[in-house]
């Protein structure tokens, strides 16, 4: 009868054993569990990140193009040169918007294609 309760008793005592999760186990389990999730925050935080560039170029590329005019029917200049051509359109703009009292001085003209 000893016996058959030693026996008895090593056999629970191994059930329990193999039932049991050994603790490196747990913090090996947890540590995957958090660098999952903090695999899939960094994701978001990435995809949010390039939003916000795209965003930002876009808003950036309003405000460049926010103060551009365009102008049609400006007569053809008879210069060889580009640059004569460019003068010779600078002027006519000039001359126009200030006939037109917007008070516009030549600094204010940036470019003119």
């Amino acid at each position: 009868m000893n016996s058959a309760l030693g026996d008895l008793k090593s056999e629970f005592r191994n059930a329990n054993k193999s039932d049991q999760p050994n603790f490196s186990d747990i913090v090996k389990q947890e540590i995957e569990n958090s660098l999952t999730v903090s695999q899939s925050q960094i994701q978001e935080m990435n995809q949010e990140l390039n939003q916000t560039k795209l965003n930002l170029q876009e808003d950036q590329e309003k405000e460049a193009r926010r103060n551009n005019t365009i102008i049609y029917r400006i007569p053809e200049s008879d210069a060889n040169s580009s640059q004569e051509r460019k003068v010779t359109d600078n002027r006519f703009v000039l001359n126009l918007l200030t006939k037109m009292q917007v008070g516009v001085y030549q600094d204010d003209i940036r470019g003119s294609f």
